[in-house]
């Protein structure tokens, strides 16, 4: 028993765990995820080598400073309303943590992936439970808020930390910087699903807030928006968003238009949006390819009916086009010149014949596969 590295006792009816337990100094793994009844932690301290806890679903609502002990804890689990998320660590930072909040209406609804045998990432199932798609590296540093009418207090100083940051159902976000953009700063990557009071993410006017919010910001994925209008409202100063490097939009039933200005994305590489219905325009004003997306390197456009124009002039860095479901589109932002290596395109073989071309060797120079 003394030589044990993972103990789960998951969805077990206790209220306390027995006394021997702070004597298993060697255990790694300790998951009480699901112990409803459970109030309170026996010495958690004495488990030195601890460095996976799941507390989610229990009783327990306070951590105490002997936890501070635990210097190898690298992965925590806790449930809404607990005090001290962050300072229970003695003003060391994790460096993993996977915080989930919920609103308590909604906790029996979202079932959490969490995976408990090593071999496998949290995040690659993540991703394919939740049809999100797979981009970088696992963050080290997630924070997950699902729920709330208004503003979660105590959660800055989480905030500050998040490298992946998931909204999901919550009524108090208008736009990013509700958040405070100073404390999302460190944010790489966020998902946004289901918030259905923001009909912008981002605001040009708020100057200081974009410059700060872009500094990290990689990949950005939005979902299920049902008022948002535009991504990116107002003009957006130039040099904001640099970091931008994958886009996904999907679902999103109000959406005209994406950016409602001119917006230099320096480093996007993948953009891909769907399932808009109501979707005119990429940009709200002509752009010219060459100056917004240079680096733009996948462009993948599906069930747009109303989308009728992609860009200016060309994307010189494209190498994969989608086109399904966009008939109103009739240019494509090509040339010969510029389609070194060939365009791969991808699309019906009704909308390619009726495609408009300002020089026929161009069609000749791609290559296009019906869907």
């Amino acid at each position: 028993m003394h030589n044990l590295q993972k103990v789960d006792l998951s969805e077990r009816p206790i209220k306390r765990l027995p006394p021997s337990i702070s004597g298993l100094k060697n255990v790694r793994t300790l998951l009480l995820k699901e112990c409803s009844s459970l109030e309170a932690l026996p010495q958690i301290e004495l488990l030195t080598a601890l460095e996976v806890l799941d507390l989610s679903c229990t009783k327990i609502r306070k951590l105490t400073n002997d936890i501070s002990a635990l210097t190898h804890l690298r992965f925590l689990k806790l449930e809404e309303g607990t005090n001290n998320l962050w300072e229970f660590h003695n003003g060391k930072s994790l460096e993993k943590f996977h915080f989930c909040l919920f609103a308590p209406k909604e906790r029996i609804g979202e079932r959490d992936v969490y995976l408990q045998e090593e071999q496998y990432s949290f995040r690659d199932i993540y991703y394919q439970t939740s049809h999100i798609p797979q981009l970088t590296d696992e963050a080290d540093r997630f924070f997950k808020i699902c729920g709330f009418e208004t503003f979660p207090g105590g959660i800055e100083e989480v905030l500050i930390h998040v490298q992946l940051l998931y909204l999901k159902k919550n009524k108090f976000i208008t736009r990013l910087s509700d958040l405070g953009a100073e404390s999302i700063k460190e944010m790489r990557e966020c998902w946004i699903e289901n918030c259905d009071s923001m009909e912008s993410a981002i605001y040009g006017e708020e100057v200081e807030e974009n410059e700060a919010l872009g500094s990290c910001l990689q990949n950005l994925w939005v979902s299920k928006l049902s008022e948002l209008k535009s991504l990116f409202r107002g003009v957006v100063q130039s040099g904001s968003f640099t970091m931008l490097k994958h886009l996904y939009i999907e679902c999103c039933p109000s959406l005209i238009t994406v950016f409602s200005s001119h917006l230099e994305l320096k480093n996007l590489e993948v953009l891909k949006i769907k399932f808009c219905d109501k979707l005119e325009s990429i940009f709200g004003e002509m752009v010219l390819g060459e100056n917004t997306l240079p680096k733009l390197m996948t462009l993948i456009l599906l069930k747009l009916p109303k989308l009728q124009s992609i860009c200016g002039r060309v994307l010189p860095s494209l190498k994969n086009l989608r086109v399904i479901g966009c008939s109103k589109i009739k240019r494509l932002p090509v040339s010969r010149n510029t389609t070194s290596p060939r365009v791969k395109i991808t699309g019906e073989a009704i909308w390619w014949n009726d495609l408009e071309w300002e020089d026929e060797t161009t069609k000749s120079h791609l290559r296009f596969s019906p869907f």
